[in-house]
């Protein structure tokens, strides 16, 4: 099980610099058209940003809280963004980037929920 978490916490750092990463390519725009940034999405994206570099280390110092969060962002993307945008856009949404980060996240959750990693994490929590 702990070659798992190095997987999961990979994945959310993964995550955590993309959305830095498109985060900082639309700068350029926004120099040249201030009229371009849209600040609540910034505030949001650094939020999701910092909360994906949180979850890494959680997850990689055996957590608890870390497990708890990664788990409620995994199922609050698993249904809001996947289904949502599946609901909404139909066949279009089934591109294959779209496809692999749903696969990576369907696999991050259900590592998250196996028993075994959830008394791993309860007793690093008792032993802390």
């Amino acid at each position: 099980m702990n070659w798992g978490r190095w997987l999961v916490a990979a994945f959310f750092g993964s995550k955590a610099i993309g959305l830095l990463y498109e985060m900082i390519a639309a700068m350029p725009q926004a120099w040249r058209r201030p009229e371009a940034l849209s600040y609540p999405a910034d505030y949001v994206g650094a939020g999701f940003c910092a909360l994906y570099f949180a979850c890494a280390w959680g997850i990689l110092n055996w957590r608890s809280w870390g497990r708890k969060v990664a788990l409620v962002t995994t199922c609050l993307e698993a249904a809001a963004i996947d289904l949502l945008l599946l609901a909404t856009y139909g066949r279009a949404a089934l591109n294959p980037k779209m496809m692999v980060f749903a696969i990576f996240e369907l696999a991050a959750l259900i590592w998250l929920l196996l028993p075994a990693v959830r008394m791993e994490f309860s007793n690093r929590m008792q032993t802390a």
